[in-house]
């Protein structure tokens, strides 16, 4: 019997092409062993807000001091803030004029911003765009309309998959708070006790929303409550997509999870300043009662706490 026995292509094998230098684990260092801590700013997590079109999402998120925002939204001039306008072009535009390409200018502006210390959050207004954007652009590079239905195993989507989540990542890499803002649509969700049931999130779906779901520390659902007053959905609601995942925030100073809170209309403009008041638990529930405490001028005095409503 002859056996045949495959010849390495390499000229050298015993020197290796340099991959097992790359991977050695000496170049990985100690493990570490020092816990996590979790920034104190609300601004510098990852967050989705998604709400009502109109309702103030975008001025809201922009009040953050040092923030900055990509506007992929069809051009706005009636909000004072800091923003860059990216209009998202079709496949044929982009062929046509290739500086259209709106995700390449976002990529190529995010450069600018990494090395801007006076910019510490950026906004994605909205992430749906944004991934559209992503989605044209790389479907003009290869000379398609769209990746659906190519017989190239998936390799387009995944290219386009790549591109959009490692240039959100960057963001984060680069110690950028990233807010990822969003409109809302309803949809139906399966639950544990069988069948499917209604239940509001962000508009975005498919790919964009499998990152928010994954990257976001928080996600906040911006809307009407009592059809009039326009409030944060925190946490607390089944029909409702939310995600709070810092149990020592969000507090209510009476020690309570907060569900609800207000952002009056004369004070959108300043909405950030009172959602990281939330945050740091010096806000209370829209239905909650709030402590007070009445001094009875006494010798001693006496202090006698007491309790009003919140909103009635």
């Amino acid at each position: 019997m002859v056996r045949r026995v495959r010849r390495s292509t390499r000229e050298n094998p015993a020197q290796g092409d340099g991959t097992e230098e790359q991977s050695s684990p000496a170049l990985w260092g100690l493990l570490d062993m020092i816990p996590n801590v979790p920034p104190t700013s609300l601004q510098d997590f990852t967050i989705c807000m998604y709400g009502t079109k109109g309702i103030g999402k975008t001025t809201l998120c922009a009040s953050k001091k040092g923030s900055y925002t990509f506007m992929f939204e069809p051009l706005r001039k009636n909000l004072p803030i800091l923003q860059k306008s990216l209009m998202v072009r079709s496949v044929d535009e982009i062929k046509l004029k290739p500086e259209l390409d709106a995700w390449k200018q976002f990529k190529y502006y995010l450069e600018q911003i990494y090395g801007n210390d006076k910019i510490t959050s950026i906004n994605v207004d909205t992430i749906d765009r944004a991934y559209n954007a992503c989605l044209n652009s790389h479907c003009a590079d290869e000379n398609v309309r769209h990746p659906g239905g190519l017989k190239d195993f998936g390799a387009l989507w995944g290219q386009i998959k790549d591109d959009f989540e490692g240039t959100m990542n960057s963001i984060r890499e680069h110690d950028k708070g990233l807010t990822l803002i969003s409109h809302v649509k309803e949809t139906n969700i399966e639950v544990m006790t069988g069948g499917k049931e209604a239940q509001f999130g962000p508009s975005c779906s498919g790919a964009p929303l499998a990152y928010v779901k994954a990257a976001c520390d928080f996600a906040f659902f911006y809307g009407y409550y009592a059809e009039k007053v326009r409030c944060i959905h925190i946490r607390g609601f089944s029909d409702i997509w939310t995600a709070c995942g810092v149990p020592d925030r969000f507090i209510s100073p009476n020690g309570n999870p907060l569900e609800l809170i207000e952002i009056p209309t004369g004070e959108i403009a300043n909405g950030w300043s009172i959602l990281e008041d939330a945050f740091n638990n010096k806000i209370y529930d829209i239905n909650e009662d709030e402590t007070e405490t009445t001094v009875i001028e006494t010798d001693p005095p006496v202090v006698v706490p007491s309790s009003r409503r919140r909103r009635k």
